[in-house]
């Protein structure tokens, strides 16, 4: 039961992760261009 609960806090902090290091990149790609 609390390996389900971490692993999905896990994936959520992943998730939450990966779009702020997606805007990141948008963001610094489209200052270079």
């Amino acid at each position: 039961m609390e390996n389900g609960v971490v692993y999905a806090s896990l994936c959520c902090l992943i998730k939450l992760f990966d779009a702020l290091l997606i805007e990141t990149i948008t963001k610094y790609c489209g200052f270079i261009y």
